[in-house]
């Protein structure tokens, strides 16, 4: 089993490869499992861990979470070069290991180490015995060398002993502690078998929901595109309308300029022909005038001719009866009364039409006189009244103030 560790083994279900770097149980698992670490790309992906399953190191990687476990079955379906193993295999190679490491243990070496110092103490003493033996010693000297090796001997055993009892005391401590630990480690398991269904069911609502965010981006992108190709058609169908209406604006700058040049001749026309029948009108009024001023002088002409009769009539009365001039209750005087009346008469008539006359011409020849802009009287004289409108003093200093007001 050994002999795989190290090699690379393929991924099942990827084209990714890794490194076999344990093999065998998984506490709290069922089954046997082997332990890779990931290389390359897929290590980012399919990377789980750091070689540790609930704080129990099985292997070391180089970099962390590239650590994968995976059933030595389904490991072994990608790579038919392993073997065909199982848990009871196994515990006996784990037990056989651990036989072997206890064999090598520093404390068999300290008693390998302590036999070998007995036997070279033995030896020793054995030499040192034919030694005296040869060399005629007493029997006494040959006593005191063996009291000493007991004496040694024991001594060793007292330490060997004692040493025991440490061992086993650090034993049943490690053992203690190994139990403590045991039963964090089964809580823990118990802890992670009641999360592991959660983790199941909250990795599955997260792919659910992965899935739904991609759907939900394919349809965003979708709805982008189709956004874009409608932007471009109002862009394009703006760009056309600006075009239709510029030439709109242009055809109706055009006709409005037309319409407004017929207005204007026609307002032309119209005033010529306003022109005109203002003409017509004012000839009509001065003929008006005209007949109605001989109207008036004809009424004036038979007036006076009527008066210039009684005139003479009066004349020629005067001269047939000159006594009849001086008596008042004549019907002559009467007649004479009535003849200067009728001069004083004429005379204010003839007044009236001479009026009436230059005030025909005053209004008809002599228009009035209106300046474009008003005149202020005050414009160009440093001191001006504007209350008695007079200059040589301010408002302020009018004398003739209190004179008007």
């Amino acid at each position: 089993m050994t002999e795989h560790i190290g090699k690379k083994v393929n991924i099942p279900g990827t084209s990714g490869y890794g490194i076999l770097r344990y093999c065998g149980i998984i506490q709290g698992k069922n089954g046997l499992f082997g332990g890779i670490e990931l290389v390359g790309p897929i290590a980012a992906r399919r990377g789980k861990n750091s070689g540790a399953v609930d704080g129990i190191q099985y292997f070391d990687v180089q970099h962390p979470m590239t650590g994968l476990f995976l059933p030595w079955v389904k490991l072994r379906s990608a790579n038919p070069f392993l073997e065909d193993l199982n848990v009871n295999n196994v515990k006996k190679a784990d037990r056989y290991q651990e036989t072997k490491e206890i064999l090598q243990s520093p404390f068999t070496q300290k008693d390998t180490i302590g036999t070998k110092e007995a036997k070279d103490r033995s030896v020793y003493r054995d030499t040192a015995t034919s030694e005296t033996e040869i060399s005629s010693d007493s029997t006494g000297s040959k006593n005191h060398d063996t009291n000493v090796a007991d004496a040694s001997l024991i001594e060793e055993l007292t330490f060997l002993r004692s040493e025991v009892k440490t061992l086993r005391e650090e034993c049943n401590k490690q053992q203690y502690d190994l139990a403590n630990q045991v039963k964090i480690i089964n809580d823990m398991n118990m802890t992670i078998k009641e999360v592991h269904p959660l983790l199941e069911e909250y990795e599955h609502e997260l792919e659910e929901k992965e899935n739904k965010i991609k759907k939900q981006k394919h349809e965003f992108d979708k709805a982008r595109e189709e956004w874009r190709e409608y932007l471009n058609l109002m862009s394009m169908s703006q760009q056309e309308s600006e075009l239709l209406y510029q030439k709109k604006i242009v055809e109706l700058n055009t006709n409005l300029e037309e319409a407004r040049n017929k207005e204007i001749k026609k307002y032309i026309s119209d005033i010529d022909h306003l022109k005109l029948e203002n003409k017509k009108l004012k000839a009509l009024l001065q003929a008006s005038e005209d007949k109605e001023n001989d109207r008036d002088l004809k009424d004036v002409n038979n007036r006076l001719s009527q008066i210039n009769f009684g005139m003479e009539s009066k004349s020629k009365l005067n001269s047939d009866d000159p006594v009849v001039e001086h008596d008042g209750s004549n019907p002559d005087n009467k007649s004479e009364k009535f003849v200067k009346d009728d001069s004083v008469e004429h005379s204010d008539i003839e007044d009236g039409v001479s009026e009436e006359n230059i005030d025909n011409v005053d209004t008809i020849g002599l228009p009035v006189y209106k300046p474009s802009k008003p005149v202020d009287p005050s414009d160009g004289r440093d001191d001006w009244c504007g209350l008695c409108e007079r200059s040589g003093h301010s408002s302020i200093n009018c004398p003739y103030e209190n004179d008007i007001f």
